[in-house]
């Protein structure tokens, strides 16, 4: 996080990302269509043994088993599922939000080259809303958070993330030093 230059005083606190199991549902497409050519070829096998209905077809699988082109054509399909989850994996490590004790600031990758970072400062926080839904959410803690802020200002949202309310509470009580600091209290008698 070295693009990330902190106010003197300024701290990390907490860097979210995604859990990890959302990371897994993104990849099990690719992992399904990884061994769909093989499910297809032994379809295509079985049925092709049922009987004299379908008498052409071994002739048809051994010439598919012995040409370069079946499997160059798998190499690739295998190529492209790959660079798919490297993609993924890549954008679920490089999306990550930072939470400081002065600021809120969100790292979102959409394409190779590109990278959006947003910050604003808890000072200007009006609401944290934490949610879970489902089944898996609820079994594994994971849910999304909302942050809204005063003003025309861009709200900030994270799906998937791990401990939402935990999340939640972090950034309510770095805002609840950001105003007792601001207004003079000080941290020494908490």
């Amino acid at each position: 996080m070295e693009e990330i230059a902190l106010e003197p005083g300024e701290r990390i606190v907490r860097k979210v990302r995604a859990h990890p199991l959302t990371l897994i549902g993104s990849l099990l497409p690719a992992l399904i269509l990884a061994v769909a050519p093989f499910a297809l070829i032994f379809l295509i096998v079985t049925f092709s043994s049922f009987g004299s209905s379908l008498p052409m077809m071994h002739s048809i699988v051994d010439n598919i088993s012995h040409s370069a082109w079946p499997r160059l054509a798998l190499g690739l399909w295998w190529l492209f599922l790959w660079i798919s989850a490297f993609n993924t994996i890549t954008y679920y490590f490089l999306n990550v939000w930072v939470i400081t004790t002065e600021r809120i600031i969100d790292i979102h990758q959409p394409r190779y080259f590109s990278r959006k970072i947003s910050s604003f400062f808890l000072s200007r926080v009006q609401d944290v809303t934490s949610d879970i839904h489902g089944i898996l959410g609820t079994l594994f803690g994971f849910g999304f958070i909302h942050v809204e802020t005063a003003g025309e200002e861009e709200n900030f949202e994270m799906h998937g993330i791990r401990d939402p309310q935990g999340l939640r509470d972090t950034i309510l009580h770095e805002i609840d030093l950001v105003h007792r600091n601001h207004s003079g209290e000080g941290t020494d008698g908490v």
